[in-house]
């Protein structure tokens, strides 16, 4: 397999490696000779459980930024420019909630051995 990014659609394809000989071959399997016995029947319970992921909704805005930083992202990514500065300010985000995350586990463990002394 061959992973490409595909800028004008904004996602990665994916080329399969495969020579026209072996497509013939494949084409030529008979439906009853197909195992399909390490497959997961679906049945009636499985699509009671299956929820729909929906992508996130998104808010326009309007921002302000540097001219030489609205530039680089054009100049490297054209379409979907838009959505690699928001992937970026997503994971500073994360980030900082671990950051802080990792503050406030801190912050009880230090008032725990204050504690423990007094």
């Amino acid at each position: 397999m061959i992973f490409e990014w595909d800028e004008t659609k904004n996602r990665t394809n994916i080329k399969m490696t495969i020579s026209k000989k072996r497509i013939k071959q494949i084409q030529e399997i008979k439906d009853e000779d197909i195992d399909f016995s390490d497959i997961q029947e679906l049945d009636i319970e499985f699509f009671k459980k299956a929820e729909i992921k929906l992508p996130e909704n998104k808010k326009t805005i309007s921002i302000r930024l540097d001219n030489d930083v609205m530039e680089w992202f054009k100049t490297n990514y054209q379409r979907g420019y838009q959505t690699r500065i928001n992937s970026l300010l997503k994971a500073y985000v994360i980030a900082q909630n671990e950051i802080s995350a990792s503050k406030a586990v801190t912050k009880m463990k230090v008032k725990k051995n204050f504690r423990k002394k007094v």
